[in-house]
């Protein structure tokens, strides 16, 4: 429900609130000293950016150095085939746009980002759930039998450290997702906002790597990296990018060229890549100790996912704890979490939740947790 959508939000902005629902990194985790150089030093040289509105695709600079980062994921691209947006969610929605029709059934990954699940709701695409491992990802034998039959043409899927389940999708599995866009006459919406937040250094190659026609709409961000404040993703929307562009330009005209510029200045520098170790051996390190509390403190019976990147765990809890009411109880003692059926359409999923690793574990995140158990409990 979008209630509970928009409290996940006003609680993980709430710091009197313990965010195990917050599905942004904290603040300590955040490569602030660095961003705050870089802003300075554009203020100081290129102040003529607060009177200006960013090109149509984003600032370039930007655009070239993100090319660079791009590369190191397999994917050759340049400026042109980038455009810059409001974080990941503009990206994915553009994409969505410019790849359906209104009505148009769009194969999906259960469970699926609850963000995502409101953005189809929104633009009225109808959807058909694919079941979702969380070791290996969507069940491409079921997929491929949706597409043979012409249940659906488009799908959304991640394919490293997907939110909730945080698997890895096997490399064969990723290439075959592609080929089976190809085969079909098909396209993939690629949600990659999680491929930095590897918990053992390794970069995964996207979808996207393997797209050779142009089937693969990538969006990704720093939000989960960077910082969600800058409000920076991108989109390369390969057949469809001079639709993405036009249709970004129409709704929004464009982002901050000053955030854009610092953000450039940023990874030009060679800042990015050192952040990204910081930040990958932090949550896996957090992740280890959120899974210890679990085990102790939830009911027997409880199953926990494992995740090999991205903030998140996916618990399963015993018995008959409606999870939707368990975040009601817990937000009523200051505890956020983010109820199972906020991942699906059909409101799936009444006896999980997903619990986030995004801040560190302290003796406050220990109390809460133990009560969290103490109500998953009964």
């Amino acid at each position: 429900p979008l209630s509970v959508i928009g409290q996940v939000v006003e609680a993980g902005n709430d710091r009197s609130i313990v965010p195990l629902g917050a599905g942004v990194p904290h603040i300590s985790l955040l490569p602030v000293a660095g961003l705050r150089q870089a802003l300075a030093r554009v203020m100081k040289e290129k102040d003529e950016l607060l009177q200006e509105y960013s090109d149509e695709s984003g600032y370039y600079p930007l655009r070239r150095a993100m090319g660079k980062l791009l590369y190191a994921r397999g994917i050759s691209a340049s400026p042109e085939e980038i455009l810059i947006t409001n974080g990941c969610t503009e990206a994915l929605s553009l994409a969505i746009q410019t790849a359906t029709a209104p009505g148009e059934t769009v194969a999906i990954e259960s469970p699926l980002f609850l963000g995502l699940v409101q953005i189809l709701g929104e633009l009225k695409r109808q959807v058909l759930p694919i079941p979702t491992s969380p070791r290996t990802g969507m069940d491409l034998d079921i997929l491929e039998s949706a597409m043979k039959r012409g249940l659906a043409r488009t799908v959304i899927m991640t394919a490293a450290h997907q939110n909730p389940l945080g698997f890895i999708m096997p490399a064969g599995n990723r290439e075959r997702a592609v080929r089976l866009a190809e085969t079909y006459d098909g396209h993939i919406i690629e949600d990659d906002i999680y491929g930095d937040c590897s918990h053992d250094h390794h970069i995964r190659r996207p979808l996207k790597s393997w797209d050779r026609e142009g089937r693969v709409l990538y969006c990704s961000s720093f939000s989960k990296t960077a910082g969600p404040g800058f409000r920076i993703g991108w989109l390369m929307g390969g057949r469809f990018h001079r639709r993405c562009a036009h249709l970004k330009l129409t709704q929004t005209l464009g982002g901050s060229p000053l955030l854009q510029a610092a953000m450039g200045e940023f990874l030009s520098r060679g800042h990015y890549e050192k952040h990204l170790l910081a930040l990958q051996k932090a949550i896996f390190h957090q992740s280890c100790r959120l899974k210890g509390l679990i085990l102790e403190h939830f009911p027997r019976g409880t199953t926990i996912s494992e995740p090999r990147g991205g903030y998140y765990f996916w618990v399963r809890l015993p018995g008959n704890v409606n999870t939707l009411d368990l975040f009601h109880r817990a937000l009523e003692e200051r505890i956020s979490t983010v109820p199972g059926q906020a991942f699906s359409p059909g409101g799936r999923y009444s006896d999980c939740l997903r619990l986030s690793f995004g801040s560190p574990v302290t003796e406050e995140t220990e109390r809460a947790l133990a009560l969290l158990g103490s109500l998953a409990g009964g």
